[in-house]
C-alpha cells in the first residue's frame, strides 16, 4: 500500500468504524496512560485522540487487537520507536550485506554449492 492509498484508507468510513470502536473500547482514554497508572497511581490518563497500529500486516483488514487507542504524546513516541526499530533493521542489514560481500570475496562471489564442494571437497 503506497502512502497516498494508506491516508485515503484513514480518511474511509471502513477506518472511521474502527477507529470509533477502539475509542470505545478504551473508554477514550490513554490505553498507555492507563497501563503507566498500573504502576503510578497519580498518573491520570489523558484522552484518547489517536488510533496506532501495532502492526501494519493488515492495513485496511485490521482486527481491532491491533489498533490501541492512545494519546498525542504517546502516539508520537510510539512511532519513535518504530523509527529506532527501522534505524536497527537498516543498520542489521547493511553489517549482513557487509559480511556477504567479504564472504563472497573469500570463497569467491560465482561459487555455487556444487562447485565449491569440486573444488575442495566435500
Amino acid at each position: 500500500m503506497t502512502r497516498e492509498e494508506y491516508h485515503a484508507y484513514l480518511r474511509s468510513p471502513q477506518w472511521r468504524e474502527k477507529r470509533e470502536a477502539v475509542l470505545k473500547r478504551c473508554g477514550n482514554k490513554c490505553e498507555d496512560c492507563q497501563e503507566e497508572r498500573r504502576f503510578n497511581e497519580f498518573v491520570r490518563p489523558a484522552r484518547a485522540v489517536e488510533v496506532h497500529h501495532l502492526t501494519y500486516e493488515r492495513i485496511g483488514r485490521e482486527r481491532l487487537s491491533d489498533l490501541i487507542g492512545v494519546c498525542g504524546r504517546h502516539h508520537d513516541y510510539r512511532h519513535s520507536l518504530d523509527e529506532r526499530e527501522n534505524q536497527r533493521q537498516a543498520a542489521r542489514q547493511e553489517r549482513l550485506d557487509k559480511w556477504q560481500t567479504e564472504l563472497d570475496a573469500a570463497v569467491g562471489a560465482n561459487d555455487t554449492p556444487a562447485s565449491y564442494a569440486n573444488r575442495y571437497g566435500d
